[in-house]
């Protein structure tokens, strides 16, 4: 019989976020991890611009000169610091839900709805248990009833029952939300034009439904939603970084948002209203090959006033208002002009009509609430629409934005950067065009020896978080969107507005509902399943709006069990949660086991979340407000080290580490002082004691601000950097990273390049003193004070001792900034056949630091 063990109930809740722990203590280690303060919080935007840098078609007080009306670039570009913004003077005044203007700073009215009113669920649980269920695990109708069948028999002895009856019951609960409630419509289209004698083609008798969701409602509904209330940026403007050049970051930072403000502003009646760009993208997507129809049209809509972060993040900001038709026919009609003719007019006519309810809302205002509580009058205009090439002919040649003002498709439509740059230049035109010369100019045999050594070239990359590895180099034989970004990280990845939305959506949208349904007739599935998870992320945000989904779901019951009984204390809560304690068997514990540890590693720390990450995936969004950043340990030491200066020092192959130590410690106690522990004798240095222990970890955490990369909604990311002798099991592991140099030099001259060759801690004044973490580093420096006149990369080369080794030392961990990517200067020798990565820090002689690895790293360099 195994043995039993009482499952611990009780739960101690982040008031950050909505994460629980079981003990005090892991809440500290999460609250210091994952919620530490900056120092420094990012520079808020003021209300005037540098000088001489714009001037607006309108004549108002204060306004700026005229040196540049033009403004390159878009809301995609790499964020830079903002120093100073100017908002556009005519629009955007905040408004009560009578129309009427409110004060300045007023705050919004409370909601009149209650905050225990969990309609259409019978509660918490209920709600928590549908989501879990049918939008996390997507988990089929038989397994459903499996589980609350399970649930049912468990409840039998003690009473009561499970939150739904049957499957059923818990799809008629979701479809009564009334958040969210946009229902689906249709409308149907058939050819009209002259039909020829004899046999008539299908394609001319068929009926082709179309559909769709009323935009009107999608927009005030994606408005009114409380989640993007951190992400809600109504007013166009005009950012400017320190040197008095433009920042374009979020989509009311670009000059397309400025003038279309211009343009409404001309008429005294929109004064005070809010400009809302709806931005449309469609793209066809396969959702099967070896099936009957798999072929899906979705048209989807987003919003201008809403960040990037959160769009990118999706969270109901990118929603599918519509199902297009794909008319079909036989081979022989593939060029047939009537045909062609056919299915752009069924296209324009399907999209004039499905946004006919927004044009009332773009020549007369429509009081709306917004996302920050507050009401505004809103006038709608038509965005950017995002398509591929052939789909951007097709909008563009029968333009259905004649129907609607102040729309001109050939002025909508945005450069695909996925297609265009991404797939396009880089993979179909840039490196198939540099194979091609490569043979015409060497011949076969030489030019396939020169990819072939270009294929161990980038096979050589060393690991940096991010970072997708091509361990032969770039043959493979399909290449995707992320493949061709994930190799531009040698070249440089751009980023915006681009079908790389709509793509990823597609995942979402259409083929996990596809794979869901039971393939027949699956379009009508696919629209009931999209409408339950938007009723269900509607929910979601307004139960979070009313606070009632703070804190872990089994606290929150025990606080509701201790609320109904009167009882309010600490002491009440620990015997309430040992009477509801519940017995489970040690090896059967709730939650997710923990993977088993290879080649005698222990599992534990950061080595747990390894083998949680997809292969070369070491960042991850992070939620919470923008802050300058900052680096922390992994949570737990690694076993099997020596504890002791001395045995470490032999164990890691650095007798000397003792030293370093000392001089470390000087420089920490000595922070203001005229001279370094370099100038100093070692004698004159403060020593620790012997049996001073020491932990050591195979990983470091850094948390930044970089919102145009995989970033959370506030725009922050986390990645970890390694130093370990075992990497998934396989390879050593010692990842580069940058360290402050000088905060006041920017770029590059301001930093330091090193290497990490191991992380480690210690406490020194006892339980209660000073803990002190540290990484030990090998140095690089740069080669010369200019950039590389070749590539535009900077070039860094290891320091060296008198004796020819690599230069190292102690560090603090609060000088990291965060990882670095460098890659080796090759050189004309071809590298041999069996070159492994694993060498490349340690091989060559001087090393390109990598801009392109993401856009914070050349924010961060290239200043």
């Amino acid at each position: 019989m195994p043995r039993r063990n009482t499952y611990n109930i009780l739960r101690f809740d982040c008031q950050h976020c909505n994460r629980s722990f079981s003990t005090q203590g892991g809440l500290k280690k999460h609250k210091n991890s994952a919620h530490k303060e900056a120092q420094f919080i990012l520079p808020q935007a003021s209300t005037s611009p540098p000088t001489n840098n714009f001037r607006s078609t309108f004549e108002y007080q204060d306004e700026p000169s005229d040196s540049a009306q033009e403004f390159p670039g878009d809301a995609g570009t790499v964020p830079l610091p903002v120093e100073s913004t100017y908002y556009h003077p005519i629009l955007n005044v905040p408004c009560n839900q009578d129309g009427n203007t409110v004060p300045k700073n007023t705050p919004p009215a409370p909601s009149k709805v209650q905050n225990d009113d969990w309609k259409p669920f019978e509660g918490r649980i209920a709600f928590e248990l549908g989501e879990f269920l049918y939008k996390e695990e997507q988990m089929s109708q038989r397994k459903i009833n499996k589980l609350l069948e399970l649930w049912a028999a468990s409840l039998l002895e003690h009473g009561g029952t499970p939150p739904f009856a049957l499957q059923q019951h818990m799809y008629d609960t979701i479809d009564a939300i009334t958040v969210g409630d946009v229902p689906w419509k249709t409308f149907s289209l058939k050819y009209s034009g002259d039909v020829p004698d004899g046999d008539t083609p299908s394609w001319m008798l068929a009926d082709y439904d179309i559909h769709f969701r009323d935009p009107n409602l999608l927009a005030r509904q994606h408005l009114s939603n409380p989640g993007f209330k951190d992400g809600f940026d109504p007013i166009p403007r005009r950012d400017f970084d320190s040197k008095g050049g433009r920042v374009y970051n979020d989509f009311m930072s670009g000059s397309w948002s400025w003038k279309q403000a211009d343009i409404l502003a001309q008429d005294s009646k929109n004064c005070g209203a809010m400009i809302m760009p709806l931005i449309f993208g469609s793209n066809k997507t396969t959702v099967s090959v070896a099936t009957g129809q798999n072929d899906y049209y979705p048209l989807y809509m987003s919003s201008g006033v809403i960040t990037n972060p959160y769009r990118r993040a999706h969270c109901d900001s990118v929603v599918p208002i519509a199902f297009l038709a794909t008319p079909k026919a036989g081979r022989k009609y593939d060029k047939d002009p009537v045909f062609q003719k056919f299915r752009w007019q069924l296209f324009h006519k399907s999209l004039a009509f499905i946004m006919q309810s927004l044009k009332p809302g773009m020549t007369t205002k429509q009081l709306m609430r917004c996302p920050d509580g507050h009401y505004r009058h809103v006038l709608y205009c038509i965005g950017p629409y995002i398509a591929d090439y052939p789909e951007q002919a097709l909008l563009t040649g029968v333009p259905f934005t004649n129907d609607f003002p102040r729309a001109d498709i050939h002025e909508l439509i945005a450069p695909d950067l996925l297609h265009q740059i991404i797939k396009g230049t880089f993979k179909d035109h840039l490196v198939t065009w540099v194979g091609e010369y490569l043979i015409l100019e060497h011949r076969e045999a030489a030019g396939n020896a020169i990819l072939d050594d270009i294929d161990r070239r980038i096979a050589a990359a060393p690991p940096f978080p991010g970072l997708r590895r091509f361990p032969e180099g770039r043959r493979f034989k399909q290449w995707t969107g992320d493949d061709s970004k994930a190799l531009m990280k040698q070249f440089g990845a751009p980023n915006g507005l681009c079908t790389s939305l709509t793509e990823s959506r597609h995942i979402t949208a259409v083929k996990e509902p596809w794979r869901r349904s039971n393939r027949f007739e699956a379009l009508g599935q696919i629209l009931t399943i999209n409408q339950r998870l938007h009723k269900l992320g509607a929910a979601r945000a307004d139960f979070e709006e009313r606070g009632m989904l703070k804190g872990n779901i089994i606290s929150a019951t025990l606080n509701a069990l201790l609320h109904a009984q009167g009882e309010s204390n600490q002491e009440d809560l620990l015997l309430l949660a040992e009477d509801h304690s519940a017995e489970v068997p040690v090896g059967e514990s709730i939650g997710v086991g923990l993977p088993a540890a290879q080649d005698g590693a222990t599992v534990s720390g950061s080595q747990t979340e390894q083998a949680s990450l997809p292969p070369d995936d070491d960042e991850s969004p992070v939620d919470g407000k923008q802050i300058v950043g900052f680096v922390d340990l992994a949570k737990t030491p690694q076993r099997g080290y020596p504890r002791t200066l001395l045995g470490l020092g032999q164990y890691m192959g650095c007798p000397s580490l003792a030293d370093h130590v000392r001089r470390f410690l000087y420089d920490q106690m000595h922070p203001n002082s005229n001279h370094s522990s370099a100038d100093l004798e070692l004698e004159e240095c403060p020593s620790l004691p012997d049996s001073q222990r020491i932990s050591v970890f195979h990983s470091a955490c850094a948390t930044f601000y970089s919102p145009s990369d995989i970033s959370g909604l506030g725009g922050m990311k986390s990645e970890h950097i390694r130093s370990c002798p075992r990497w998934r099991g396989k390879e050593e592991r010692r990842d580069c990273a940058f360290a402050q140099k000088d905060s006041s030099i920017p770029g590059i001259k301001g930093l330091y390049v090193v290497r990490i060759r191991f992380f480690f801690s210690f406490q020194v004044g006892g339980r209660q003193g000073v803990v002190h973490p540290c990484a030990f580093v090998e140095w690089f420096k740069l080669v010369a004070d200019e950039r590389d006149p070749v590539t535009g990369m900077w070039v860094v080369e290891p320091e060296l001792d008198v004796d020819g080794t690599r230069d190292v030392s102690v560090i603090h961990l609060d000088t990291l900034v965060r990882s670095a990517h460098i890659l080796p200067v090759f050189g004309d020798e071809f590298l041999p056949t069996d070159f492994h990565f694993l060498y490349t820090l340690d091989a060559f002689r001087a090393y390109y630091v990598n801009q392109f690895a993401d856009h914070h790293a050349n924010e961060l360099i290239m200043v």
